[in-house]
This record gives structure tokens, sequence and C-alpha cells, in this order.
């Protein structure tokens, strides 16, 4: 049996781009943009768990003027490795009833 051919053809006249795929030149611009290059870098360590890198690195990205979407990706991250609020109050709790447990053992 002979194998497809899976070689790149020009697509047929009239033809549409997938939807997931970016528009024309937009790779281009991405590798003129060296703040895409920085927000690459930031997940970078964010992947690789260097939190702090990760976290410098998108808020030296933040602190100029950058794109609407570049600035909502950066944000994102920084989100990501802030405070959770579950946790928080999981330990404020925690403590608060240590204290109370502390408290009630030598009182009596």
């Amino acid at each position: 049996m002979a194998e497809p051919d899976t070689t790149d053809a020009p697509a047929p006249a009239g033809a549409e781009a997938p939807a997931s795929a970016p528009p024309a030149g937009a790779a281009e611009a991405a590798a003129l943009d060296p703040r895409v290059e920085q927000l690459r870098a930031a997940v970078d360590h964010f992947v690789a768990g260097n939190f702090a890198a990760a976290r410098r690195t998108a808020r030296e990205l933040l602190r100029g003027e950058v794109p609407p979407e570049l600035r909502k990706q950066a944000d994102e991250l920084v989100r990501r490795m802030g405070l959770d609020p579950v946790a928080l109050w999981i330990a404020v709790g925690s403590t608060l009833l240590f204290i109370v447990v502390v408290v009630l053992t030598f009182r009596h």
C-alpha cells in the first residue's frame, strides 16, 4: 500500500486558515518584540519552579509600555504566584485555634 503524501502543499485558493492559527505576520512581529521574549523567559522560569525569577521578570515587563495582550498574560503570571487567600485564612484560623487551645490548657 502506498502511503499518503504528507508534504506541505499550498492551500487551495479561497481556503481559510484554521481558527487556531495566528494571524499572518504574528510570528515575525513577536520575534521582533523583545517583550515577548521577556514574557517567555518569565514563563520558562515559572515552569522550572524559579518563582522569584519569574516574578521579577514579569514585574520588569509590566513596568514599561506593554501591549494589552502581553500585559494580560504577565498579570496572570504574577497573580498565579501571589498569596492564595484560602491558604491565608487557613493559616490565620489554625493560629487562632492553637492560641485558644494553649490558653484553655494553662487556665485549668
